[in-house]
């Protein structure tokens, strides 16, 4: 779908806008969402049966069939038109245009969701993740907000950014698709603009008052520690202090019976 110049293009203007936003853009593109194989054996049947039904004037058509018995050509016939029919089954097109709008709808949504999960998107702690998704079969633009952004911005309005640019993929000209999902990039831009809670530098603001915070909490409690110390100290001073007036009295007494057993002599 896109060449290496036009996605190292497009991750550039992606990584502009997450210079920006606490948001992580992660770009899809696919070739198809589903594999449709119901479709090759629908076609493969179908026309085969149709040339089961119908080969007395098929072979009336070709003179080089009816050198066949009746039973030869006829599976002939089936088999041939059945080989067809699944090769004309595999073309995308015939897959998209025999695919309804709400079954591509819907494929393109689970494909989306299943490689989200598959590359534990739902991981990451801040959830403000957005799927930008482009399925090139069913031409289909998905936008995709995890938790941390739909609480901004709705999937209705997503929806809607999605379906303007949807016409680029069909255009046929090389640099168009391209175009297309530069812009849509540029649009997810200006809505993520309206919410000032989704810019890095309010979370970066965020953080750093949370870093403040615990600072003020560490610091508090080195301070208690170290007067809970400073108390521990006096208090050990303190009866080291007792101790040795108790030791004084003790000496006094002594020298007290002393002097009285000498005057007694």
């Amino acid at each position: 779908m896109f060449s290496q110049t036009q996605k190292q293009q497009i991750e550039s203007k992606i990584n502009s806008v997450e210079s920006k936003y606490d948001v992580q853009i992660v770009p899809i593109f696919l070739k198809s969402s589903h594999s449709y194989s119901r479709i090759p054996l629908l076609f493969s049947l179908g026309l085969g049966l149709i040339a089961l039904s119908s080969h007395a004037a098929i072979v009336d058509s070709f003179s080089l069939l009816r050198s066949f018995n009746e039973v030869s050509y006829a599976l002939v016939l089936s088999l041939f038109f059945a080989v067809i029919g699944y090769i004309i089954g595999h073309l995308p097109a015939i897959k998209r245009f025999s695919t309804s709008k709400a079954e591509k709808i819907e494929n393109v949504y689970q494909k989306a969701t299943q490689i989200y999960f598959e590359q534990g998107l739902q991981n990451i702690e801040t959830h403000r993740t957005i799927l930008v998704v482009l399925s090139k079969l069913e031409r289909r633009v998905l936008i995709l907000s995890d938790s941390g952004v739909s609480k901004y911005i709705s999937q209705e309005k997503w929806d809607k950014i999605a379906s303007k640019f949807e016409s680029f993929i069909k255009a046929s000209k090389s640099n168009t698709p391209l175009l297309g999902y530069l812009e849509l990039i540029s649009e997810i831009d200006k809505n993520l603009a309206d919410h000032s809670e989704l810019s890095l530098y309010s979370s970066k603001k965020d953080l750093n008052k949370k870093e403040d915070e615990i600072s003020k909490i560490e610091e508090s409690k080195e301070e208690s520690d170290k007067n809970i110390t400073i108390n521990e100290a006096e208090s050990e001073t303190a009866e080291s202090n007792i101790e040795m007036n108790d030791g004084d009295e003790v000496e006094d007494i002594q020298k007290d019976e002393n002097k009285d057993k000498k005057e007694s002599h």
